[in-house]
Parts: structure tokens; sequence; C-alpha cells
């Protein structure tokens, strides 16, 4: 079978790794105040038909979004900042919020073990913690020091939307409903 590193997804494990993909991500950045990132993470909501019984294991209504009024997976993703995927996993039903999902996932142990000095980027879904930033939410959110913070963090975290993107254009199987255990 061909093999193509380029594809894989791997998250980095090395200083040198990730040195490499904070630089990049300062490269994306019209100031240099998030240096040290090196990722970007959001979840992914796949719809899909209603699940059967059996394959539910007798929760339908698990695999429902409120949020998105459809039957689907959530899935959590970390990109960097040449839109290449890091980390992508299928974690659990619809209805699982993206905090609940990253911490399923063994995301939460991967980010809270980054080498000191690095940190990923994500959505006010995620809960702050040293090494996984977010942005200020709430009244005082536009006090100016807070407002350019979310700026500047919002320029960079763009990029997992954009690999989204550009996954379902790709794939356009993804546009639909999967048909699918």
């Amino acid at each position: 079978m061909p093999q193509c590193p380029d594809l894989d997804i791997d998250f980095p494990k090395t200083n040198e790794e990730f040195s490499t993909i904070a630089k990049g991500f300062e490269s994306k950045a019209t100031a240099t105040i998030f240096q040290g990132c090196v990722g970007a993470t959001d979840g992914f909501f796949q719809p899909t038909v209603k699940p059967s019984i059996k394959d539910s294991l007798g929760n339908q209504r698990a695999y429902f979004s409120g949020h998105y009024r459809m039957y689907g997976l959530n899935a959590q993703a970390v990109v960097d900042s040449n839109l290449k995927f890091l980390y992508f996993g299928v974690i659990g039903p619809g209805s699982m919020n993206d905090n609940r999902s990253y911490m399923k996932s063994g995301l939460e142990s991967i980010v809270k073990n980054l080498p000191n000095g690095f940190f990923i980027l994500g959505d006010t879904a995620y809960t702050l913690s040293n090494n996984l930033l977010i942005p200020f939410v709430g009244s005082n959110r536009h006090e100016t020091e807070k407002d350019a913070y979310n700026f500047y963090l919002s320029q960079l975290r763009i990029r997992v939307e954009m690999s989204f993107g550009r996954l379902v254009r790709k794939w356009g199987i993804l546009h639909q409903n999967l048909y699918c255990s």
C-alpha cells in the first residue's frame, strides 16, 4: 500500500516540532502576542441519519444535537497554521458538547502535557487552562485589552474552521447525512 507521510495525522512530540508549528502560527498573525501557539482546536459535527435502536445501543436521542437540530456525530480536531490536521477523532454522539468531547477524547491530557511555553487555542465551548486559551466572554470583553486579545486569538483560531471547510469541500459525502451504522 502506498504511503504519504504528508497526510499523516500526527500530533507533534518534540520541542523542535512544536517550535516549527509555533513559528507557522506567528507568521499568520498580525501581532505576536500568541508566541507558542501549536494548534487550534474545535469540534466538528457530522450529520447522520437517525441511528437504529441497535446501532445507538438503545439511546437514539443521544445522537440528536439540539444545536444543529439533527442527528450526528461529534468529532474533535486540532490543526496547525497550514490547516493540517494534527489530531482528529470521532468522539461521541451529536448531543455531546465540545468540552465534554475534548475531555473524553484524551486530547485534554495531550494538551495538559504540552512542553512549557506551548498552548493551543479554542473557542468558548472549552474550559480555559494554562495550555488551552479561549476568548474573553461577558460584559467586560469589550474592554480594549480584552477585545484586542479576542481579535488576535480569533485571527489564529480560524485556521481550524478553514480546515473543516477544506475537509467538507474535498470529501463531498460530508455535505450530507451519512448513512452508516
